[in-house]
């Protein structure tokens, strides 16, 4: 197939780590011989002197090169105008300027994905007609926060009205898209993979050897980024809480959230056994998998945690809150499991995780089947199926009258989580 990949989040020099999961997947899919060319379209912002990260960012992004070509795609990176706070209008602009780019392309694509729903469905209202078909996927956030807005959810329903397919890495996330088209058992599932030759078990000892750690005490692992729908500190209390005391606690990651993060780890006067670890690339976390004794996860959404799928396989214990994904994961471990926001559940399950540990095989079991092959499999027959839908003169999408319209209100209303969700 011949796919165009509309998308938000994929790595940049500059951020090299940002979207490794979305690169792994078409990495994935081009070794399968599929034609696969990546359109991310990044910001144009202005300079924000008042916000050192925010501008940092920028930077960052303003250095990513417009054309890429590797061994497995090729990566168009045009810019568009991005405002804070101004979320469908950013939309807007993301939309045209990635149909622009799949007009410009050589050829005609069989198949156009939006691999992360928000804002990239919105792409579908610059294309010629119905040409090509488009499939919305859904991964996370893209989902979840933005359907709690409703004039972004009203957004986000009519796109999917006019592709009529779509997909995503969990059951929760494929039943919300449903809910939202208004169409049942239309969504497909489409998991992610994860790399065994990479991720897989170890002698915990060498691992530890390797990294420079001495100590044969438990170690807790906190892999993500330090943000709010993270809760890191929530990951802190309960470590405290729940583990031993000469247990270590490592967080690797960064984010807004790491100076609060470091002030709270001074008051407690705990900086010899809790650390954060800058993000780092897969070879250097799988090393910290094998070495760890347990990953925690306390988020307050998810959509299916990359992150899980590899300390499973690295044959590492979960601890987890009960969300989205996450759950659908570790269903054959529900000991596991704790309630959102529940420090008291959380903790008793990280005791257990570290005292009662199950074996490097039962956790490699519970996701022995998510092959990178098998993951392909999957976004395979949902193109497939989206394109014979296409085909098929009986089954046209409505479009609407307003097709070309642009809500217009104040926006400055917006909560700093949905500016974070709408900045790319």
């Amino acid at each position: 197939m011949h796919i165009a990949v509309l998308t938000s989040l994929f790595p940049t020099p500059g951020r090299p780590h940002q979207g490794v999961f979305v690169q792994s997947r078409w990495q994935a899919m081009a070794q399968r011989n599929h034609d696969i060319h990546i359109i991310q379209p990044l910001p144009l912002t202005p300079p924000a002197p008042f916000d050192l990260i925010l501008g940092r960012e920028r930077v960052l992004l303003s250095r990513a090169p417009r054309k890429e070509t590797n061994q497995n795609f090729s990566i168009c990176r045009p810019r568009y105008l991005h405002l804070p706070r101004k979320p469908v209008n950013n939309a807007v602009r993301f939309g045209k300027i990635g149909a622009q780019c799949i007009r410009e392309m050589d050829f005609k694509p069989d198949v156009i994905i939006c691999d992360y729903a928000w804002p990239a469905a919105r792409v579908i209202e610059y294309l010629d007609g119905d040409e090509i078909p488009v499939v919305i996927h859904g991964r996370g956030s893209d989902v979840t926060a933005i359907s709690r807005y409703p004039f972004l959810r009203k957004e986000l329903q009519r796109n999917l009205s006019l592709a009529g397919n779509w997909c995503a890495v969990s059951r929760d996330l494929v039943d919300r898209l449903d809910k939202l088209g208004e169409i049942w058992n239309r969504g497909m599932l489409t998991p992610n993979g994860v790399d065994t030759s990479l991720f897989h078990p170890g002698d915990q000892r060498t691992a530890r050897q390797n990294l420079n750690i001495s100590s044969e005490s438990p170690l807790v692992l906190v892999v993500g980024q330090l943000i709010h729908r993270k809760r890191p500190l929530l990951a802190l209390e309960s470590f405290l809480q729940g583990a031993p005391q000469d247990a270590q606690l490592v967080f690797i990651g960064r984010g807004p959230l790491k100076e609060t993060l470091e002030k709270r780890i001074l008051e407690e006067n705990i900086s010899h056994r809790v650390f954060i670890v800058d993000e780092m690339f897969q070879s250097e976390i799988a090393q910290w998998y094998r070495a760890a004794s347990v990953l925690l996860i306390t988020s307050s959404r998810e959509g299916r945690p990359n992150v899980i799928l590899e300390a499973l396989a690295s044959g590492l214990p979960v601890v987890a809150t009960r969300t989205g994904g996450s759950a659908e994961l570790l269903k054959g471990m529900p000991e596991f499991l704790a309630s959102v926001g529940n420090e008291k559940e959380i903790a008793r399950s990280l005791d257990l995780a570290l005292s009662r540990p199950p074996t490097q095989n039962v956790c490699v079991e519970q996701i022995a089947h998510l092959t990178w092959k098998n993951a392909c499999q999957y976004l395979e027959d949902a193109l497939h199926a989206a394109m014979d839908r296409h085909n098929q003169p009986m089954l046209k999408r409505a479009v609407l009258n307003s097709r070309d319209s642009i809500f217009r209100f104040d926006e400055s209303h917006l909560p700093a989580e949905l500016s974070r969700a709408d900045r790319i």
